[in-house]
């Protein structure tokens, strides 16, 4: 064979093979890398058939105790929330129960306001100067305070999924709206008014927390969420969407918990816990020089 005529087919041989490379990489290759995909999606969705028919051997229909149960929580939902008519009542009346725990818990001064402002409203009696040095300390946390107080926009609302179809939030409007004190007392006074802020008819839910306790007279300031169902429109109420707008409840609607049957037994009521004597917490608190 000539040498010309030997390159001219070794040549072709290597067109062939590169052609068929191409054609390997444009066609074979995505077909089989689909079909590894949907042999992967089979073998989940065989786990997951398996799963839940394991599930759904051992589903019970809930019987009459357990729908009971369902429906007292329904009824104790709905009356721990504060009803009003209108959402100026709803400020009065958290303004008038801060007002009554800082004569009971002895706070040295404490200022509540309901809208950004940098001094607010004043609760109870300060003492000498004590007034002017809380509002002094306010005015250095603006930042922090501006910044918590947008967390708590009612657009953003976290419980959102709790209250989602709840026959009571049809005939009243869901209303969620932000509450900021700020306080100085001796340490224990301090902390006790702190754990006792949520026990009230306003159901206050602490959002975030700000504490100085080695200053000369310990102080802090609060975040605080209110809850309400009100009966005429309302500027703060909870926008049917706002599940998504926010950090929402973590279910996983795959959790076998969703199957198992609810043992009124194992339902245990909250409690109101006090906080242990400050001998008993191990807390040393160093002052300033």
């Amino acid at each position: 064979m000539k040498p010309r005529k030997l390159a001219r087919s070794f040549l072709w041989i290597l067109a062939s093979l590169a052609i068929l490379m191409v054609f390997v990489v444009l066609d074979w290759y995505p077909t089989v890398k689909e079909l590894g995909r949907l042999r992967r999606e089979r073998g989940d969705i065989e786990r997951k058939v398996k799963n839940y028919s394991v599930m759904a051997s051992s589903f019970v229909f809930p019987d009459p105790e357990e729908n009971s149960l369902l429906a007292r929580t329904s009824a104790e939902l709905r009356r721990v929330l504060l009803q009003v008519d209108e959402d100026d009542a709803w400020p009065a009346m958290a303004l008038l129960e801060l007002q009554a725990q800082v004569r009971a818990e002895r706070i040295a001064n404490a200022r509540v306001f309901f809208t950004f402002q940098a001094l607010g409203t004043e609760l109870g009696t300060a003492g000498p100067g004590r007034s002017a040095a809380l509002a002094d300390w306010l005015s250095l946390q603006v930042w922090d305070l501006r910044e918590s107080f947008s967390i708590t926009d009612q657009n953003r609302y976290p419980w959102h999924a709790v209250f989602s179809g709840s026959e009571f939030i049809r005939q009243q409007r869901l209303a969620s709206r932000p509450l900021v004190v700020a306080l100085a007392a001796p340490l224990p006074a301090l902390l006790d008014f702190i754990n006792h802020i949520s026990w009230g008819e306003t159901r206050l839910e602490i959002v975030r927390l700000h504490l100085e306790p080695g200053a000369a007279l310990p102080r802090a300031w609060l975040i605080c969420r209110g809850n309400y169902l009100v009966r005429k429109p309302s500027a703060w109420a909870v926008k049917e969407d706002s599940g998504t707008a926010g950090d929402n409840l973590l279910v996983d609607p795959d959790s076998p918990l969703l199957w198992q049957k609810v043992v009124p037994q194992a339902v245990v009521p909250a409690m109101k816990n006090e906080l242990p004597p400050m001998r008993d917490t191990g807390l040393f608190i160093r002052k300033k020089n």
